[in-house]
């Protein structure tokens, strides 16, 4: 199956500018959708480190109206945290889905939670599997 795949690292909370988050939400949104209009039956998936949370606007403008879909929405709220800050963890990286119908496998999202001793990054990895035929 052909693939897009587009990463993204979207500005951080430090010195925090939420306007700018979400102004990149919506052009990588607006990107992504039409890439994958363009190519109809390609696997079209945004993932990265989008620094905002599930129901903040920038999510929120990824997913409205029909938008991208968020592969970890599926998990309980308590396994979705991919980053702790402060001792409570955050599900600040997302992987996001435009292919009309979706390849995503239904039940195959997870977070692997990873020691930072072993890993080479702060973030635990989030995957999730997507069907070559549909």
């Amino acid at each position: 199956m052909r693939r897009f795949v587009f990463a993204a690292h979207f500005r951080s909370k430090a010195n925090d500018d939420p306007g700018r988050r979400l102004a990149e939400a919506q052009a990588a949104r607006d990107i992504v959708q039409r890439v994958a209009a363009a190519q109809p039956g390609v696997l079209t998936v945004l993932a990265g480190d989008l620094n905002d949370v599930p129901g903040s606007p920038p999510l929120e403008a990824l997913e409205a109206n029909g938008g991208l879909f968020r592969v970890a929405k599926e998990l309980p709220v308590d396994q979705q945290a991919t980053y702790v800050f402060n001792g409570s963890g955050e599900a600040i990286d997302h992987l996001l889905e435009a292919t009309e119908p979706p390849a995503y496998v239904e039940g195959t999202s997870a977070v692997t939670r990873v020691s930072r001793a072993t890993s080479s990054s702060d973030h635990w990895p989030l995957t999730a599997s997507f069907s070559a035929t549909r």
